[in-house]
């Protein structure tokens, strides 16, 4: 597995995030194609890994939540110390692939933020992505010092979940109005058409859709606790972005403190998917923001990407809200 990303970095409640994705060699653009090919990684000739870091401890590592091709992962340590030097992140179906640092992990150079000062005294929140449905998957974190010593913490197992009957596509390729963009035909994950903007300066840019009143049928309590929003992006280059939906009653934010996606840059598409129920209310800085509830998912109206993006072209297709 190579890594793909999705990274949240919350300074005021000590969480930090990244994403791990199974097999990117040979992603394709095309929707069902995304098996992994994995690879294993040494720290040396041997396989046997580096020598062991006896200053650094993991107060806890388990599971936080599933998806059908998701998974989250939750970590916490101590204060880091002063030589601390990153994060990997390693994930496999068979848990014995985890004894050593070897096999499908998340290093530095997939995702900046395994290089950022541990945990503090919080939490760090990884994602591993592009998985197979109702299948178990192992994860175990390793922390590093500049040394190039390690110690990782224990085994922690999820069950991904099966995928839910119910969808409602927000992009359809029939749009009343478009945010920061157009619809072409180049390069579309699925269909004929895609979302398309060219960016071309570091500006904060809103890249989606409005005007939608989409409703979903049969939504109910126990469903929205297994709802999940999906959507494939393309981009050139690694950025974390913030998906942000008009809901019936307010604006509701994948954003920090729970959340927020960083897109890996790999060609093709890179698939996207977060709980309904992790999404919050429209806030300014606030550490701890209200959780949304079934009422403001009663009517979508718009659904939007927004980032720092760099120049470049940035593709969006298959926007759907699944449950």
């Amino acid at each position: 597995m190579r890594a793909g990303q999705l990274a949240v970095l919350c300074v005021a409640a000590s969480i930090l995030a990244a994403c791990v994705r199974l097999g990117f060699e040979g992603r394709s653009t095309a929707p069902g194609s995304d098996a992994a090919t994995a690879g294993d990684i040494q720290l040396d000739a041997g396989g046997e890994g580096p020598p062991t870091w006896t200053e650094f401890t993991f107060n806890s590592f388990a599971g936080l939540w599933r998806l059908p091709h998701t998974l989250a992962w939750l970590w916490k340590c101590p204060i880091s110390p002063a030589d601390f030097s990153h994060h990997r992140l390693c994930v496999a179906t068979d848990p014995a692939a985890l004894a050593k640092i070897t096999g499908d992990c998340l290093g530095p150079d997939d995702d900046t933020t395994l290089a950022m000062a541990g945990c503090g005294s919080g939490y760090h929140q990884g994602m591993t992505y592009e998985l197979q449905p109702e299948t178990t998957y192992h994860a175990r974190v390793w922390a590093f010092n500049k040394a190039g010593e390690a110690i990782g913490s224990g085994v922690a197992s999820q069950t991904t979940a099966a995928a839910p009957p119910g969808q409602v596509e927000i992009f359809d390729e029939t749009l009343p109005a478009l945010v920061g963009c157009k619809i072409a035909s180049s390069k579309p994950y699925s269909g004929k058409q895609a979302l398309e903007a060219t960016v071309t300066n570091n500006d904060w840019t809103s890249i989606g859709i409005r005007g939608l009143g989409l409703t979903l049928p049969g939504m109910n309590a126990a469903r929205f606790g297994e709802a999940y929003f999906e959507m494939y992006v393309e981009l050139s280059h690694p950025r974390e972005v913030r998906v942000i939906l008009d809901g019936a009653i307010q604006q509701m934010l994948y954003s920090p403190p729970l959340g927020y996606v960083t897109v890996d840059g790999r060609p093709g598409y890179q698939r996207i998917q977060f709980p309904l129920k992790r999404l919050t209310e429209l806030h300014t800085g606030d550490p701890n923001p209200a959780l949304i509830g079934l009422a403001d998912v009663a009517e979508i109206k718009s659904a939007t990407l927004n980032s720092y993006f760099l120049p470049g072209t940035v593709r969006v297709d298959a926007i759907s809200i699944r449950y």
